[in-house]
């Protein structure tokens, strides 16, 4: 972070406002704030692009009766866009000046729409500018839709924290002679638990290919 703090502000709010800038989400871990990355990692802090593990799976078996509750976000939502993302570049002994790079998937939002990202209070490397733009057009391109399930207190992992990797395989049966699944990957956005210990976990799509590696991460 590469910038001046003029004014005062909630902490709490100004780390909700920032941290996605940084491919990062605030979580509280043994009660304290912290960061965890918006995409996976490596052990070195380099972006994972390899094959993804959950860290928990659910199934029929843990998912309570009209437990389930699919959303698809809207294909209006979804339309491929070019990201400008605004950034500084820094001369040691000079005025900083604004720099705009453009980031898309090749050959689509060629003339648009355009989403604009201003970064230049704190960002000085383009890098870490292109970075950023790529995670918001690959978010957008990518999700298709969003999960709340509701699951049994005994069935739960208590581990589970924000922005966990978990998996939910359901049973399908749309006719007597065919069975498909629905099973896809889902990072942690929301756990809630009600006062009879029933878990409420909202999930977002976490998008991966073939071979289980995450399509944001790879773009």
């Amino acid at each position: 972070y590469n910038g001046v703090f003029s004014h005062s502000s909630n902490l709490e709010d100004w780390l909700q406002e920032i941290s996605t800038k940084f491919l990062l989400r605030v979580v509280d871990i043994n009660g304290k704030k912290g960061f965890r990355p918006l995409v996976p990692i490596n052990n070195d802090y380099t972006i994972k692009t390899t094959t993804i593990t959950a860290v928990f799976g659910f199934t029929e078996e843990h998912i309570l009766p009209d437990g389930f509750e699919i959303e698809y976000i809207p294909l209006s939502e979804r339309k491929p866009i070019c990201v400008l993302a605004m950034w500084r570049q820094q001369p040691t002994n000079d005025i900083g000046v604004i720099r705009t790079t453009e980031v898309r998937v090749t050959g689509e939002a060629t003339n648009g729409p355009f989403e604009q990202y201003d970064l230049s209070e704190f960002c000085t490397g383009e890098n870490h500018a292109v970075k950023v733009g790529a995670y918001y057009v690959a978010r957008r391109k990518s999700i298709t839709h969003t999960l709340r399930i509701t699951v049994r207190p005994d069935a739960f992992n208590s581990t589970l924290v924000l922005g966990d990797i978990v998996r939910v395989k359901l049973r399908r049966e749309t006719i007597s002679s065919e069975v498909t699944f629905h099973d896809y990957f889902y990072e942690v956005e929301r756990i809630r638990k009600n006062i009879s210990g029933v878990i409420e976990l909202d999930l977002i799509h976490f998008p991966v290919d073939s071979q289980n590696r995450s399509l944001v991460a790879l773009a």
